[in-house]
């Protein structure tokens, strides 16, 4: 939707904004694109919805009125192409034919061209960064990079660094080229803290991900607590509030799922750490975006000029040296 939005603010065209008439994952199972969107007659799965289209909103510059007896063309997810849809544009105009581009699921737009998101002031991080609230663990008082926050509670005084770990269907549908390992998380999470370790913040470690089905992944859950420092563990909460919560902390760590990758769109003036190259390609729609930063692999090793981009967010000297190439 957002992806729609900002195709039609940099080419002009007006934009229609039709309510959510389904959400994908609700009630434990998954929606697609169902025709009927009945929610298998669970009554949660409708009050999310509505609390969804509440939330979800984007401005639109002409009015579902003046759309009636226009021509309407459905763009199909699987025939969504950039070139061939300025071209039904441009013939459009050529015939002042008004017309109602109906355009659904466009992963070929977002993957090709993420940078549309640009086009929209709202999703751009701020010039300069604003440095990450990060209290002192010594002292209790704030340290350089949280100057002027005041009067705050301590947990709401303290960085909040999320990490989303995508599992329910993946897992159980056997889509084993998305998923990412334990050791990857623990890895990338203790690399992070010992960042914020050393600028002497005081964090906790969000750990976002589905209700445990099986005893490995209940197993798994043990891990991941024992393994990341200051972990709170929130498996299974509710989708909207997770989603909420990654879209507000300080640092959010995705996986290889549009959940998380919403969720950082949508949140540009955070760190937001990307998913390893290989994977970015395993899922039809991934998309990175400039100002995000990603391991090298998947055992979460993460380059020191990204590492950088860290270091200096909590007040830290960076470390990487760089070269000028004449």
């Amino acid at each position: 939707m957002i992806a729609v939005y900002a195709l039609a603010n940099i080419t002009g065209m007006g934009h229609l904004f039709r309510p959510l008439g389904c959400v994908g994952h609700i009630g434990g199972h998954v929606h697609y694109r169902s025709s009927s969107c009945d929610f298998s007659g669970d009554s949660d799965d409708a009050r999310l919805l509505s609390r969804a289209r509440q939330m979800i909103e984007l401005p639109s510059t002409i009015e579902e009125e003046a759309v009636e007896g226009w021509e309407q063309q459905l763009v199909r997810a699987e025939s969504f192409k950039w070139e061939k849809v300025l071209g039904e544009l441009g013939e459009a105009v050529q015939q002042q034919q008004p017309t109602l581009f109906l355009a659904e699921h466009v992963n070929s737009l977002t993957t090709t061209y993420p940078d549309l998101f640009y086009a929209l002031p709202q999703l751009r991080p701020s010039e300069p960064l604003p440095p990450l609230t990060c209290r002192s663990s010594s002292s209790g008082s704030s340290s350089s990079s949280s100057a002027g926050v005041h009067n705050k509670p301590w947990m709401l005084d303290a960085l909040r660094f999320a990490i989303h770990i995508r599992r329910g269907d993946v897992v159980t549908d056997g889509w084993s080229e998305r998923i990412l390992s334990t050791q990857y998380y623990i890895n990338l999470a203790r690399t992070v803290t010992k960042v914020l370790e050393a600028a002497g913040c005081q964090y906790t470690v969000e750990v976002h991900t589905e209700t445990p089905r099986t005893p490995e992944m209940v197993e798994e859950l043990h891990t991941l607590k024992r393994g990341i420092p200051n972990a709170v563990m929130l498996p299974g909460k509710d989708l909207l509030w997770t989603w909420q919560m990654m879209a507000t902390a300080d640092i959010l760590v995705m996986s290889n799922s549009m959940f998380s990758v919403s969720a950082a769109l949508l949140n540009p003036d955070a760190i937001s750490i990307h998913v390893p190259p290989r994977q970015a390609v395993v899922r039809q729609g991934m998309f990175k975006l400039r100002h995000w930063i990603a391991p090298e692999d998947e055992n979460g090793t993460m380059a020191d000029a990204a590492m950088d981009v860290i270091r200096q967010r909590v007040g830290l000297r960076p470390q990487a040296t760089w070269r000028r190439i004449e």
